[in-house]
């Protein structure tokens, strides 16, 4: 039988001790050669770069949209996409030995936050606003003006993963017409609306 040498598994991966995992929610903390580490073990797929040439063309100024919606299924790579991003907006120095087929464009966004619904002990908006340096209060969305007032003049990088579940934990919390749930839908559509005038213009 005719065998072929593809590739050489990393030693760590034979003997079990790969154990660097990233979340995240943990983005902000990780430090330069953590990120290295993790971005030498990653593959970089079409979605990834995808996702990494149109936000930095964003950052930059470019024309591409403000707000990208990754819709793969389960599984599919998405949290991977957004960990990526953020670490390459936060040391653009690591994306030069990655293998894109064209060089994204080099930003250092003044802000990189995350934010996963996992967190169900963390209002969303409360935590956006508080990586920003505003005070939110939990039972009340901001409206798309203070997001506007927020963003004004910065360059900043959000990164939103698992609202599906947030969302469906912030429906049990309070009336459907006051607190959490009520203001969650809220925060949605001003934050979109902000957003999006805000790319546009």
């Amino acid at each position: 039988m005719k065998s072929l040498n593809c590739c050489t598994p990393r030693q760590s991966v034979l003997d079990g001790s790969e154990d660097f995992v990233v979340n995240l929610s943990a983005l902000a903390e990780l430090t330069e050669p953590e990120a290295a580490e993790f971005l030498d073990s990653n593959v970089l797929t079409s979605g990834m770069e995808e996702l990494v040439m149109q936000s930095f063309d964003r950052l930059s100024g470019g024309p591409s949209r403000g707000i990208f919606k990754l819709s793969e299924s389960m599984g599919g790579g998405k949290t991977q996409s957004m960990i990526v991003t953020g670490l390459l907006a936060r040391f653009p120095e690591l994306a030069k030995p990655l293998p894109f087929k064209r060089p994204p464009k080099t930003v250092k966004p003044d802000k990189v936050i995350a934010f996963t619904g996992r967190s169900t002990d963390e209002v969303v908006w409360v935590s956006i606003g508080k990586q920003l340096g505003a005070d939110f209060v939990a039972n009340s969305a901001p409206s798309e003006k203070q997001w506007a007032a927020l963003f004004a003049g910065k360059s900043v990088l959000i990164l939103l993963d698992e609202l599906a579940f947030y969302l469906v934990h912030a429906s049990s919390k309070g009336t459907k017409d006051e607190g959490e749930r009520f203001s969650t839908p809220i925060f949605r559509k001003t934050g979109t609306k902000a957003t999006r005038t805000l790319a546009a213009s």
